[in-house]
C-alpha cells in the first residue's frame, strides 16, 4: 500500500478514465473522513488507512468482488 496515495494524473494515465468520475465515486469516503482528496492527490486518512481494503473493493470490477475466495474454481 502506498501511504502517500496516488496522483490524479497517474490515475488518469493508468486507467484512461476521467478524473471527474473518480472524484464523484470517492466523495462518500471523503465525507466520512476515510480519504483525503485535493486537486492533485488522493490518499487515505489515518482512520481510512485501517479500512483501505474495504474502500478499494468498491473500485474493483464486480466479478472480482463477488467471487468467494474459498469456493473451488471449475477446471
Amino acid at each position: 500500500r502506498l501511504v502517500e496515495g496516488f496522483t490524479l494524473e497517474r490515475y488518469a494515465a493508468a486507467t484512461g478514465q476521467p478524473v471527474a468520475d473518480l472524484l464523484t465515486r470517492l466523495q462518500p469516503f471523503v465525507d466520512q473522513r476515510l480519504l483525503h482528496a485535493n486537486p492533485n492527490r488522493v490518499r487515505a486518512t489515518e482512520r481510512g488507512y485501517r479500512y483501505l481494503d474495504e474502500i478499494l473493493q468498491e473500485f474493483l470490477p464486480e466479478a472480482v468482488t463477488s467471487e468467494d475466495p474459498e469456493k473451488p474454481r471449475p477446471d
